[in-house]
């Protein structure tokens, strides 16, 4: 905790120009993902929007679905989730 109110007082030196590469790097990488998913969905569709990808992923794809309690109505399997690679983490 010393570190981090020492940080509080004095600030944190940030390299904007590397800051500024990253997010740009993050951004291309981020579209090309999004323009990937459109290919292989056969139509470009929101991916932040829920119920496009319900349609894509449990109706058109054909992806199993469990049940859950509450919040989480579909799930994939992990099986089934390894299987479609169209489908990234943000964290690769």
């Amino acid at each position: 905790m010393p570190v981090l109110s020492r940080m509080e007082r004095q600030g944190a030196l940030v390299d904007v120009g590397q800051l500024a590469q990253q997010s740009m790097d993050h951004g291309k990488r981020l579209q090309e993902l999004e323009t990937q998913a459109h290919e292989l969905a056969g139509a470009p569709f929101n991916l932040s929007s829920t119920k496009q990808l319900q349609e894509i992923l449990f109706e058109q794809q054909k992806l199993p679905v469990i049940k859950r309690p509450r919040k989480v109505h579909r799930l994939l399997r992990k099986k089934s989730y390894r299987n479609w690679h169209w489908i990234t983490h943000c964290q690769n």
